[in-house]
């Protein structure tokens, strides 16, 4: 609990700084060893950017094959309603993908870094769990 004797500023202050070290303990553990080699081996902003937007596109590449076989579950005449609410499914989520990790991007709360490093580090953290259930369906599956 934020004490009671502090001013509005320094208990958002808080808040901020503790939802900031909540979400990148979570999004360290998800980040792949391509994106913490890039990383580490870069300095500046555009550098980690280019990090980001590389490992986004790796796991939009893997989302992508992930979803190709969880689809090829649902064939036949049979299967068409749940093929059909299975597609409903995955648009809905992409809209939602579309519209996560936003709060990083705007550089208002997070400044540049949390652009460049946290916005792209929470964007493969939502692609990364979707294509896990993707894949496990996949196997299950077939």
């Amino acid at each position: 609990m934020i004490a009671q004797g502090m001013g509005d500023g320094m208990k958002r202050g808080i808040a901020w700084g503790l939802l900031a070290a909540l979400l990148a303990a979570s999004h360290a553990g998800a980040q792949s060893p391509e994106l913490q080699k890039c990383v580490a081996g870069t300095k500046t902003n555009p550098e980690w950017a280019q990090c980001g937007e590389a490992e986004i596109k790796r796991q939009e590449t893997r989302l992508n094959a992930a979803w190709k076989k969880a689809f090829a579950c649902f064939d036949g005449e049979s299967m068409a309603a749940s093929k059909q609410s299975f597609l409903e499914e995955q648009r809905l989520w992409v809209k939602w993908k579309d519209a996560s990790c936003g709060f990083y991007s705007d550089g208002q709360a997070f400044g540049r870094e949390g652009q460049v490093l946290s916005y792209p580090a929470c964007r493969a953290a939502v692609l990364q769990q979707r294509t896990q259930f993707l894949e496990k369906f996949g196997k299950e599956c077939g």
